[in-house]
């Protein structure tokens, strides 16, 4: 069976031989340190003490191919986001070649790029575990959604680190004014949704299959199904040209749903039958379109997804959980502007409808989101103030982000960081309200 530790090992050996035998130039390397402490202010205990070693390096061969690899070396000294007191395998979200080298109880070792690419005059090929990224909005899944995401680090990370890299090709080509995009993943990977007593674990019943937390913790055993890595490959297309200050895009996607539904049914034991939740990735498509244009000091950026056919839970009158089929269109967008006192102000609204609903839909028919970021650079870029601000507006939670970062030079900065959730338990925003994170940070590049 192909493993996370027998790729790596088989890299670093490819790297030596091939080396001494090619004579491969070195291009770029970097090790960078961060060490974060997460307090949580509603309970005055530590959350995590997360230590994270990302090292990357860059091989160039006669200029046309580069080979590029970058790891994560963590450590989790409480153990709280992720506890380990429960049979994991329970609750796989990775592909066998996918998931994080576990180096004892507090410490996992993960790939995150290892890819072979090929620059022509006007293709690029990529080959390997590696992110391609399609969407235009910041923190709103609206088209990118060709990578799973970590939520079980949820807010800790940020966009780009949250997203989970996967095992495939991605092929770019410029065609006059159009730019023509492939995409082939061969990885099952799905969302890692944090597994019961982590510290991020889903409340709200519409992410739990319409569940309330003590229905599945009593008596119902949950299980995962991942799609199988080769027949369910992720397939996508997209094209996008450039006219002006303006940019369109147009994009199609075919491959497993990463947020997966739930199915009740009857498994066998040793001793008796019991009831067994398994969590399912059925395949889905989407088509979409997006947009940004510029004038003067504002740009303005949307995306619209339409997913034909979804497959929705539903508990009906008796609390039966059943799969339905539904349309599902996402609508974001967004509004980046420069106000005065040199503040960068950018703001987003995202419009998810399910067409027809049908009763007992465990999840609302319609949500309505707000963002609103705010940001201030200081002392020539060396001080950075930032807002964020989260609402659902038809529920009334909602999410308030205050970070401050000081680079005491080009190696080493330091950052604070209170995120306070609110609002009521069965809400996105308010299933958090008593998980706020005060968050100390050091970053280092060595």
């Amino acid at each position: 069976m192909i493993t996370s530790t027998k790729l790596l090992a088989a890299f670093l050996l490819a790297c030596v031989a091939s080396t001494a035998a090619l004579a491969l130039s070195l291009e770029e390397t970097s090790l960078d340190a961060h060490v974060a402490y997460q307090h949580a202010s509603a309970e005055g205990q530590s959350i995590s003490t997360l230590g994270t070693l990302e090292g990357g390096l860059t091989v160039r061969w006669r200029e046309a191919f580069s080979v590029r690899a970058s790891a994560w070396l963590d450590t989790d000294a409480s153990g709280r986001l992720r506890p380990r007191d429960f049979d994991q395998r329970r609750f796989v979200h990775a592909s066998n070649f996918n998931r994080a080298i576990d180096l004892g109880p507090h410490a996992s070792l993960e790939l995150r790029d290892l890819y072979l690419q090929w620059q022509g005059d006007r293709t690029q090929l990529r080959i390997g575990k590696q992110q391609v990224v399609w969407g235009k909005l910041d923190g709103l899944r609206v088209l990118d959604q060709v990578h799973p995401a970590d939520f079980h680090r949820f807010l800790l990370l940020d966009d780009a680190r949250r997203r989970l890299p996967q095992w495939g090709v991605h092929a770019t080509h410029y065609l006059a004014r159009w730019s023509l995009e492939a995409v082939v993943l061969v990885d099952n990977t799905v969302h890692d949704i944090a597994d019961p007593g982590g510290w991020f674990t889903f409340r709200a019943p519409r992410l739990r299959y319409g569940f309330a937390a003590e229905e599945i913790s009593e008596g119902i055993d949950v299980h995962s199904d991942l799609p199988a890595p080769w027949s369910d490959a992720t397939l996508g297309l997209r094209a996008s040209r450039q006219i002006g200050a303006h940019e369109i895009a147009l994009v199609a996607k075919r491959g497993h749903d990463f947020e997966g539904i739930g199915e009740l049914r009857l498994a066998p034991t040793d001793e008796a039958t019991s009831l067994q939740l398994e969590r399912r990735y059925p395949r889905h498509d989407l088509l979409g379109v997006a947009w940004e244009s510029g004038v003067g000091g504002v740009v303005m950026r949307g995306e619209l997804a339409w997913h034909p056919r979804r497959s929705f839970n539903v508990r009906d009158a008796q609390g039966q959980l059943r799969v339905t089929q539904a349309n599902q269109w996402l609508l974001g967008l967004a509004v980046d502007a420069d106000l005065p006192f040199g503040i960068l102000a950018s703001s987003q609204l995202l419009f998810d409808r399910v067409v027809d609903a049908p009763a007992g839909l465990v999840r609302p028919p319609q949500d309505w989101i707000a963002t609103l970021a705010l940001r201030r650079a200081l002392r020539y870029e060396a001080l950075q103030l930032q807002l964020r601000y989260f609402r659902d507006l038809k529920v009334g939670d909602g999410l308030v982000d205050i970070s401050v970062r000081y680079a005491i030079n080009d190696r080493l900065a330091l950052g604070l960081r209170h995120a306070q959730f609110h609002g009521a338990t069965g809400g996105l925003f308010g299933q958090f309200a008593d998980r706020d994170v005060v968050e100390l940070r050091v970053e280092a590049s060595l």
